[in-house]
């Protein structure tokens, strides 16, 4: 599992595992007599209790110490593989349901590229046939130069939409192939969901036409689908 995290808590009740043992610092014992019998040889005093050495702290503990347990480490590790099994089983499962959706989706837009590249032809004749009756207007005085240069510099920038359709359909081939990859693709597929929809927004603000338009919405809808989606895959 290389993208997101996963836990695993395992608790076990009881004190079967765990041996409790009674220990003396015997250390701290030695020095704490030591100086009682200095204590009560100057200044004549009874010797020390037992109640009284405990009641120095850490003088008495308790330590614990871990019992091998054979059969329960078996049980654990059966009972762990047995649900990373059905982890791997489940994320196969739907690994496959998310590739087969995405493909239907990526189907779907390339559907609506092909569509718009037959449109395209005519936008652009339309613009182009705009400017040639702009000119005639300014070759006979009635037309303004300077909407004429900006209408021309319209046609520029919207009349082609091939560069950002040609970028759509590699990016589109991209995102296909990647499906394919035995090995941990949804950064990737991310990234090339952005890509496509940073190109399909140019096509969008390009096209003054409501049948590619109607496209461009589709695509959008499709794209936002698919970003939702590779958050789900590794």
């Amino acid at each position: 599992m290389r993208r997101g995290r996963a836990e695993l808590f395992i608790t076990v009740e009881g004190e079967g595992l765990v041996t409790k043992k009674l220990q003396l610092d015997w250390s701290l014992t030695e020095q704490f007599f030591s100086h009682m019998e200095t204590v009560q040889t100057k200044y004549d005093l009874a010797g020390p209790s037992l109640h009284d050495m405990l009641q120095v702290e850490n003088i008495l503990f308790v330590e614990e110490e871990n019992n091998e347990n054979k059969e329960l480490e078996g049980i654990l590790f059966s009972a762990l593989t047995e649900a990373l099994e059905s982890l791997k089983k489940m994320r196969n499962q739907e690994g496959l349901e998310l590739m087969n959706d995405l493909s239907v989706q990526a189907a779907k837009i390339h559907k609506s590229i092909t569509i718009i590249k037959e449109y395209a032809p005519e936008v652009a004749l339309h613009y182009r046939e705009k400017l040639v009756q702009r000119l005639a207007e300014f070759a006979e005085g009635a037309g303004d130069e300077s909407r004429l240069l900006t209408e021309a510099a319209i046609l520029a920038d919207k009349a082609d939409v091939n560069e950002e359709l040609t970028r759509l359909e590699s990016h589109l081939l991209q995102f296909s192939d990647t499906l394919e990859v035995d090995e941990p693709v949804g950064r990737k597929l991310d990234f090339l969901v952005q890509e496509m929809n940073r190109e399909v927004n140019t096509i969008g603000s390009k096209a003054n036409d409501s049948r590619m338009t109607r496209e461009v919405v589709e695509m959008k809808s499709l794209l936002e689908k698919m970003k939702e989606q590779v958050q789900n895959i590794e």
